[in-house]
């Protein structure tokens, strides 16, 4: 399938590198941040991602994960084989969205009888039927269809009959079955109509000339995809990391929150009281460095809250590897700060995927600097500082290639 051209403003004829928003995945003329409004879904949304679709710049599953509170987004890559299988979680009370040949209407299916947990998988078509064949796991899941009442509003990509529907808007009309008392599920297909028109405005609005989407591998990518974050003096930046045990299910309890600031050098690291439920053992305390006696000093997440607050500012940028990182601190405690994940960031500037931050600082033979904590805490958080300066370096300036481009 070919891909479109990659859509560019106007002003970026005259410009070096834009700025790009990496929650959203648009350049800043295009962040929908601001326009997104969070929606207390009760109906757990778990999104399997063909990887090739994970950074399109007019995909839609990005809305949804920054939107819904109770949402999950599961990039699947190749194997060997060049197979894109995925384990299976808990199956309990899930179902699949999937127009296969005996699928149920939602609509159709009993209150009592309704999934807790929704699967969607996202892709083209064609990505969307390697998941699904790859995986017959998912054929034992109860499958649901919708019957749209009007054709899609994806106007940028094509779909192949007028019963398909972006996974936004599956998502919307799906949730609208389940759960129409939510409120702010409809602003999502507010943010993706925006999204649209913003893109076709742009299309339209581009000076005559020969298209550069040909001359695309010859500009320096690298600079391009290193976050505006990143760069310069790094002031603003706080890396955070934590530790964590087995809790509830599939979750996990955070029992120590930690972070360094690259500006000044100055460590945050606090230890949580655990709650019940939760195991810890020394199995693990001695995998994480720790003893026993480390936990004499914790606090619960009222206090931890208090003590996070008075360490950051409103203008700092949190900086973590990975988005699991920051959901923890959300169960324990009100987070409002902007912040990034630097494996998206570091994936982007390499054009493929990574494994843990520990096999990038490997690979590129980073040097570690010595952060005063007990215990593992340390070498994660000097590993994840490692990389962020290796970005940071990659940002410095370049000759600008676009002036060599016809």
């Amino acid at each position: 399938m070919n891909k479109p051209p990659p859509v560019n403003s106007p002003d970026d004829q005259q410009t070096s590198a834009r700025g790009f928003c990496y929650a959203c995945f648009k350049a800043e003329p295009f962040c929908l941040c601001d326009s997104i409004v969070p929606v207390d879904n009760k109906t757990r949304i778990v999104i399997v991602q063909h990887k090739c679709e994970r950074c399109h710049p007019i995909g839609t599953a990005r809305i949804a994960t920054l939107a819904l509170r109770n949402t999950e987004l599961r990039i699947v890559w190749p194997d060997k084989v060049n197979t894109f299988t995925f384990e299976p979680q808990d199956l309990e009370s899930t179902g699949l969205l999937y127009p296969g040949p005996g699928a149920t209407d939602l609509a159709a299916v009993p209150a009592d009888q309704r999934p807790r947990e929704l699967v969607l998988l996202d892709g083209t078509w064609g990505d969307v039927k390697k998941l699904y064949k790859d995986n017959p796991w998912l054929e034992q899941l109860p499958q649901y269809n919708l019957t749209p009442t009007v054709p899609s509003r994806y106007r940028l990509r094509k779909e192949p009959d007028d019963q398909s529907i972006s996974t936004i808007e599956a998502i919307v009309q799906a949730l609208g079955i389940l759960e129409p008392e939510t409120p702010g599920i409809d602003t999502l297909i507010t943010v993706f109509e925006e999204m649209i028109d913003r893109q076709i405005e742009c299309v339209e609005n581009l000076p005559p000339g020969p298209s550069r989407y040909h001359n695309r591998r010859s500009r320096h990518r690298d600079h391009r995809s290193v976050p505006r974050e990143l760069r310069g003096s790094l002031r603003n930046l706080v890396i955070v990391d934590e530790e964590s045990v087995p809790w509830s299910g599939k979750k996990r309890e955070l029992i120590r929150w930690f972070a360094i600031r690259p500006h000044d050098g100055s460590v945050f690291d606090q230890f949580l009281t655990p709650r019940a439920g939760s195991t810890l053992t020394d199995i693990h305390l001695r995998h994480m460095g720790l003893c026993r006696e480390d936990m004499n000093m914790t606090v619960l997440p009222e206090e931890l809250e208090r003590l996070w607050n008075g360490f950051i500012t409103p203008e700092d940028i949190l900086v973590t590897w990975n988005k699991g990182v920051l959901d923890l601190l959300e169960d324990n405690v009100e987070n409002g700060q902007k912040s990034f994940y630097l494996k998206e960031a570091y994936c982007n500037t390499r054009g493929g995927k990574c494994g843990h931050v520990k096999d990038v600082v490997r690979a590129h033979g980073l040097p570690l600097s010595t952060v005063q904590l007990k215990g593992r805490a340390a070498r994660k958080l000097s590993s994840t500082l490692a990389v962020t300066m290796y970005l940071n370096q990659l940002s410095d300036p370049v000759p600008d290639c676009r002036k060599d481009l016809p």
